[in-house]
């Protein structure tokens, strides 16, 4: 009798990690879903989902007021010798600050309208904040 009872309590032991992990597996579905109906019901109420739904994502980084000359700009002053050797060197100090980079297709034109407005100096591709 207590090998029977003894053999029971083993195999309820065996069972509980695989039960634990169905619980978990459940209770992270369950979060989820949570979220997304707050979500819904926040959209459809016309109001604001609650903040904790933000900690989730990225912390958005508040771009300088000029948009991505005012981020060329930063980045260039924060740059040794306020100068970067290549436009790519550059993108990267501005994804480096900003979290995010510069398409070169506007990159490029932002730096020859800088360097006509004599903000910026370029010496082959050298990019080179006047003034400093």
């Amino acid at each position: 009798m207590i090998d029977t009872t003894l053999e029971k309590v083993r195999m309820r032991l065996a069972e509980i990690p695989r039960l634990r992990k169905a619980l978990d597996i459940e209770e992270a579905e369950l979060r989820v879903t949570e979220r997304n109906i707050v979500r819904i019901e926040g959209k459809a109420d016309g109001k604001s989902a609650p903040k904790r739904i933000f900690k989730l994502r990225r912390p958005v980084v508040k771009p300088p007021p000029n948009g991505n000359r005012g981020r060329i700009i930063e980045a260039l002053q924060k740059m040794p010798g306020h100068a970067a050797e290549t436009p790519i060197n550059l993108n990267d100090k501005v994804r480096e600050l900003f979290g995010e980079r510069i398409n070169p297709n506007s990159l490029h034109p932002i730096l020859a309208d800088l360097k006509e407005k004599g903000v910026i100096t370029r010496d082959g591709s050298r990019v080179v904040l006047k003034g400093d």
